[in-house]
């Protein structure tokens, strides 16, 4: 049999190029085809071969074939290691992470991205470092160790700082923001808001500045200065109007109907919160779409009309179960709704059925968090006030 030709690596770089899209789309079977037609056609190098293999990879994990996937990218893995080529096998350790990281395995996801975090380093590589803070920072807000992805969040500041990335920087900031707005550190968040806002507003980014206004009203409102807040999120919403941004208008309803409905204005929070879900509806935004719809059930319960508040948290327990999130806020959020609905009722034991089991679908985590600040749980808890304590 005559030996297959060989292929330079600019011309197979060329060939894989379009598997990077193909990830995007989430298309397994035409990564698959891609690379199952350069074996064979062309006799590869060690090299190419541990390319291919994580390719392959990353079909498997597409298709959450996640044995299949470590199986195949362990074996890339010992050709590089074998080629002694340092910067693929950082990187297919960073993939071995994230393998991990989404079948479940969050110390093995950890163990693997620190790995791959010491590798990166040794090659003085910043844009490889940034990427395993990235994802380490994003692992730990998942676990709701916040302290834990500010200290990833910090390094890729210092990163962004260094290369000189002013977007980038500007999106770390308002993410070190956030994780001290989830703790309720408001005035630490706000001040972390304003130096992205400032970068945004310097790069001539609307959608930036209209971002930080709103991050800015938030931790206003949570701070309980529905003046500011209330200022700044309208400021936020005339410019998601003049960007013709959907989202931007969602989110920034959203928050004023919040903001309406702290003030007891229902009427004002009502129409808000509707027109917010009606654009969500559009988009398909289903989380943010039972954010709101359970604020907007919270309004109608406050302004007596229970069976629309009931309905919609119903509509927010069904969209939530058909996707399978059981611990979303959202769920946690209608549950408190039809636990305050039996309360006033004065059916007793429905009342603390639908509390504990606004407590559950926080998950085990937000639990233990009511007590620390943890935003959403102290919305709830708030929420459930005189069920809580009966």
């Amino acid at each position: 049999m005559p030996q297959l030709p060989s292929i330079t690596d600019q011309a197979f770089d060329e060939k894989v190029k379009p598997c990077e899209r193909l990830q995007v789309q989430g298309d397994a079977p035409g990564i698959a085809a891609i690379i199952e037609g350069l074996k064979a056609n062309h006799t590869l190098t060690e090299h190419q071969r541990a390319v291919c293999l994580d390719w392959l990879s990353c079909a498997n994990w597409l298709d959450q074939d996640y044995e299949g996937a470590l199986e195949l990218i362990s074996k890339a893995l010992t050709i590089a290691e074998s080629l002694k080529n340092r910067r693929l096998a950082a990187r297919l350790i960073t993939h071995t992470g994230q393998i991990r990281s989404d079948a479940g395995d969050d110390g093995a996801a950890i163990a693997h991205f620190l790995d791959a975090l010491d590798r990166f380093a040794e090659l003085n590589d910043l844009e490889g470092k940034r990427r395993i803070c990235d994802l380490l920072a994003k692992l730990y807000l998942r676990m709701e160790h916040v302290i834990n992805a500010r200290m990833y969040l910090q390094d890729m500041l210092e990163i962004d700082r260094k290369t000189g990335d002013r977007k980038a920087e500007a999106a770390t900031l308002s993410a070190i923001g956030a994780t001290h707005a989830s703790l309720d550190e408001n005035d630490e968040a706000i001040r972390y808001y304003e130096q992205a806002q400032a970068i945004s507003k310097e790069l001539g980014d609307q959608y930036g500045v209209a971002r930080e206004l709103h991050n800015i009203g938030n931790a206003h409102g949570a701070e309980g200065d529905t003046g500011r807040a209330e200022k700044a999120v309208r400021q936020a919403l005339d410019i998601a109007r003049e960007l013709n941004s959907d989202y931007g208008l969602s989110v920034c309803l959203l928050s004023l109907g919040r903001i309406e409905l702290h003030k007891r204005r229902l009427a004002e929070a009502i129409e808000l919160l509707e027109e917010s879900v009606n654009i969500l509806q559009k988009m398909g935004f289903w989380e943010r779409e039972a954010v709101a719809k359970a604020h907007l059930a919270m309004a109608r319960f406050e302004k007596g009309e229970l069976l629309k508040c009931l309905q919609l948290a119903d509509e927010v327990l069904q969209a939530c179960s058909a996707l399978g999130k059981e611990h979303a806020f959202p769920v946690s959020m209608a549950y408190g709704v039809k636990a305050r609905c039996a309360h006033t009722a004065g059916r007793k034991e429905d009342a603390t059925h639908f509390a504990q089991k606004a407590m559950d679908s926080m998950g085990e985590r937000s639990r233990i968090n009511l007590s620390d600040g943890n935003r959403h749980s102290k919305i709830l808890k708030d929420w459930l006030g005189e069920v809580l304590d009966a």
